[in-house]
């Protein structure tokens, strides 16, 4: 069901004054009458001004566009098999659920995961800072519901959601554990210890792996009750593609303008994929950490 057409109940909030919003034709409006307008493409910016850290905070629309062309191409498609299975997996039977995918990017995660499920089980948003992102996610996925808000500020009314999933995202404790029902899920996906070990040799002189630090490690409110770890090497025979994985990774900051001119001008590139799936359950509707 496209975002335009969708019932009226859901578990958006209002980020002015914290009560529920309904959707009212190409508009979202609460109680206290703050409305918030639904873009052409199908989205609603529900992150306000004061709380933008950056006059456009996110990804810029040339690393959304890095991003969409190289999950398109399929480069990470076992990443996606996983996750995806995996949400499946811990979704409610008896009932559809509300899943959240928390820093969705262009969507790509949440769009395989509908690929995968009956429409009607799940009810699903993406939520991501970036309006580039959002736009686009939007305009390729009609049966989920896509926000513009900062996983620091989840538009999300307390203990609603079923299933929170969140990939090499920021994650907010306070915030994640707040909005999950009770026996919810949280899914996380982490970088493992040699994710793209190959390009950070390319980028540090001294290049380290990743940390296996859990952030979820002191909420009491939450059990882990599963890790898997995906791993693969990857051969990237594309020099355009090269490039978009640079643009689309925090290595990208790290990279002199030398570098990046270096690794724009390779035609392959081979690396570890390594990533870490972390899956916990809400054991009590407590917002304690």
């Amino acid at each position: 069901m496209a975002l335009r057409d969708r019932a009226q109940r859901s578990p958006l909030t209002c980020p002015v004054c914290g009560l529920l919003l309904v959707r009212q034709d190409a508009t979202y409006v609460c109680a206290a009458k703050h409305t918030f307008d639904v873009a052409r493409e199908g989205y609603v910016n529900l992150i306000l001004p004061q709380h933008m850290r950056t006059r456009v905070p996110g990804d810029n629309a040339a690393m959304v566009d890095a991003r969409a062309r190289f999950l398109g191409a399929g480069h990470y498609a076992p990443v996606a098999e996983a996750l995806v299975g995996t949400i499946a997996a811990n979704l409610p039977d008896a009932r559809p659920s509300v899943v959240i995918d928390a820093g969705c990017g262009d969507g790509y995660y949440l769009w395989r995961l509908r690929q995968s499920i009956a429409a009607t089980s799940v009810d699903a948003y993406g939520l991501d800072v970036s309006r580039h992102a959002i736009r686009r996610a939007a305009r390729r996925d009609l049966c989920s519901t896509y926000v513009v808000a900062s996983n620091h500020r989840l538009p999300l009314q307390d203990r609603s959601i079923d299933v929170l999933f969140s990939h090499f995202s920021p994650v907010d404790p306070e915030e994640f554990v707040r909005v999950l029902a009770q026996g919810g899920k949280i899914i996380l996906g982490l970088p493992g210890p040699e994710h793209l070990f190959s390009l950070k040799q390319l980028i540090y002189s001294t290049p380290v792996p990743h940390s296996l630090e859990d952030p979820l490690a002191a909420c009491s409110a939450l059990a882990l009750t599963a890790t898997r770890r995906i791993q693969f090497d990857l051969r990237i025979e594309s020099a355009q593609h090269v490039a978009d994985l640079l643009a689309m990774t925090p290595f990208y900051w790290s990279a002199s303008a030398t570098i990046q001119e270096l690794l724009k001008q390779r035609d392959t590139l081979d690396t570890t994929v390594d990533v870490i799936l972390r899956t916990y359950q809400q054991q009590r509707a407590t917002t304690a950490l």
